[in-house]
């Protein structure tokens, strides 16, 4: 999508605390669809070895 200027439109997606607890809330009670590979702990660690 392009406005008048011919420069393509961009929208800025902004998560308020709000919706931000109800995500967490969701999450923690199961209720939104998790990846096949997720191994069931709620933390957004990456690397579980320490070096």
């Amino acid at each position: 999508m392009t406005n008048d200027y011919g420069q393509r439109q961009c929208y800025k997606i902004v998560l308020l605390k709000k919706g931000a607890s109800w995500l967490y809330n969701q999450y923690l009670k199961s209720k939104l669809p998790m990846k096949k590979e997720w191994n069931g702990e709620f933390t957004h660690d990456k690397y579980s070895q320490v070096a």
